[in-house]
């Protein structure tokens, strides 16, 4: 198996890499690597985008294409601007690609580590995952893979996705592209 790259904010600079060596795997949903659409098509691996439902631009706002890192553009959407952010229409679109994969990122794009005991962890995951599912269900979207947001591991939410029909679990073991460059 190919190692695993994490992408979250995606410049021209990358394709002077091998990506073709590795799994490609695009956290938060941002809608930069559409620029790129046409050389990621061309790169013969495997390419997950790892999507928080909430954080979805609606279909009718005007995307901003131009570079913005990740924590800016949670920044936005916090403030209620999701234009750094892909849309259904174009989720739905990379879905269809070949060697394109649509993963699930939870919901909200949860802070796990900030809950206080089992109970409370427990009851914002199951509905975080349920909104999450619900939402790709509505789209018409299975997804097999799902990404712990922030990377944080937490063995509730592993249990959760996989009760859900997820088979492949991403975290912070992926290599970070920027140590590449």
């Amino acid at each position: 198996m190919k190692p695993i790259l994490m992408i979250h904010e995606m410049n021209e600079a990358m394709f002077d890499l091998p990506l073709e060596n590795y799994i490609l795997t695009f956290d938060d949903g941002l809608v930069t690597p559409l620029k790129y659409i046409d050389e990621l098509i061309k790169l013969d691996t495997l390419k997950i985008f790892f999507i928080s439902t909430n954080i979805v631009c609606p279909e009718e706002i005007e995307q901003d294409m131009s570079f913005t890192v990740c924590k800016e553009a949670h920044i936005n959407a916090a403030c209620g601007d999701y234009s750094n952010y892909l849309k259904w229409s174009q989720i739905k679109m990379l879905n269809t690609f070949h060697n394109f994969e649509i993963g699930g990122h939870g919901h909200n794009h949860l802070k796990l580590w900030e809950t206080k005991g089992l109970r409370e962890r427990f009851t914002l995951i199951n509905q975080d995952c349920k909104k999450m599912f619900s939402e790709f269900k509505r789209h018409n979207i299975k997804i097999d893979s799902y990404c712990f947001p922030y990377n944080y591991r937490d063995e509730l939410c592993s249990g959760i996705v996989k009760k859900n029909g997820v088979t492949e679990i991403y975290d912070g073991s992926r290599k970070a592209i920027e140590d590449l460059i």
